[in-house]
């Protein structure tokens, strides 16, 4: 359906659920278990929900450490390959240009941008919030 050859394992599938029941229920929820779940590839997946069952496309918004940067490109491209992925990072001038082309192409679209990036990026809005995902498990 949305993860094309992708299966989640049973757990996975609960905390999908979860969060999806929650969303609809317009709770506010954090996703926290042990390291190594799948914590990454559950929120991937809502928000693969979002775009496709519930035709929300966005912009999303993800706020990660830098270690954990590569991994959410990599499991976007594997998980969720429709939605747009744009990595905020860098210095000040190329975080003004990714911001202009977001600006332009924003339907669809998912930024991910790191903790200590968050206290000088512009919120980019399209006029409703669809879905937020923060990641506080590690230092800022």
């Amino acid at each position: 359906m949305f993860f094309q050859s992708c299966v989640l394992r049973d757990y996975q599938m609960n905390g999908l659920n979860w969060m999806v029941h929650a969303w609809c229920k317009e709770n506010s929820v954090i996703l926290a278990d042990e390291m190594g779940l799948g914590k990454t590839i559950q929120t991937i997946s809502f928000l693969n929900y979002l775009f496709h069952a519930q035709q929300l496309y966005g912009p999303f918004l993800v706020v990660v450490p830098l270690s954990t940067m590569a991994a959410w490109q990599k499991e976007f491209a594997q998980w969720a390959p429709a939605i747009n992925v744009v990595t905020y990072i860098g210095d000040m001038t190329s975080r003004d240009l990714v911001y202009s082309l977001i600006r332009i192409y924003i339907k669809g679209t998912c930024v991910i941008l790191l903790f200590r990036v968050v206290a000088a990026v512009r919120v980019v809005s399209s006029g409703q919030q669809t879905a937020q995902v923060q990641r506080p498990t590690h230092n800022l």
